[in-house]
């Protein structure tokens, strides 16, 4: 149905998300705008979440000199960037992208110039990030990434029909979760976890719901 087909692609666009940041998290530090790194990246240790704001006069002048456009039109973009936001991290994450709850930080532009402002973050990662934390944190995205790969072998890779399948992985350990229509389905997803390198063991969480019909 509709509202099935719907959260799949939610998932599938989720998945794909998730299995590039986690990649390019992997290479060193590095910078993420926007895209949910908050939700994303939640519980993984050394990362800092960070929220920039500013009142809205001052990012009305903002946009008006980066857009050279007028006042009215600057407004309009503000206000619809917002309520966009907002949209995106209800929808995908859950999350009000406003709770300074979700952010080790909060910091006002309008306040403090921008420079000053990337000064503050740089000298709150010199006090907080350890190499023991860095180290920790580089685990922690190989798991994440081995994850999305396991995902993407089973989903996409063998077509195995699985909904709001998940893969969680300590070290070399892969738990699937989701749901099937039959054993034989979720036997199928074991095996071709199993293939994907790195992967030392596979166990299943996944449920037999018979009656359910997963989207193709």
């Amino acid at each position: 149905g509709f509202w099935a087909s719907l959260s799949r692609g939610r998932d599938d666009y989720l998945h794909f998300l998730k299995s590039v940041l986690y990649e390019e998290a992997q290479i060193g530090d590095c910078i993420l705008v926007g895209r949910g790194g908050m939700g994303i990246f939640t519980g993984v240790p050394g990362v800092i979440a960070v929220r920039l704001t500013s009142p809205l006069p001052v990012r009305i002048e903002r946009i008006k000199k980066f857009y050279n456009c007028d006042e009215r039109h600057a407004e309009q973009l503000a206000r619809q960037s917002d309520n966009d936001r907002d949209g995106f991290h209800r929808y995908f994450f859950n999350l009000d992208w406003r709770d300074p709850v979700n952010y080790d930080m909060v910091l006002n532009t309008g306040l403090e110039h921008p420079a000053t402002v990337a000064q503050i973050i740089n000298q709150y990662r010199l006090l907080t990030i350890t190499a023991e934390l860095e180290s920790r944190c580089g685990q922690r995205l190989r798991e994440l990434s081995l994850g999305q790969k396991v995902v993407t072998a089973v989903l996409f890779d063998k077509g195995i029909s699985i909904h709001f399948l998940e893969a969680d992985v300590k070290g070399d350990l892969v738990t699937l979760h989701g749901v099937a229509n039959t054993q034989q389905t979720i036997d199928a997803a074991v095996a071709a976890a199993h293939e994907v390198p790195g992967v030392g063991h596979v166990e299943s969480a996944i449920q037999v719901v018979q009656e359910y019909t997963v989207m193709p």
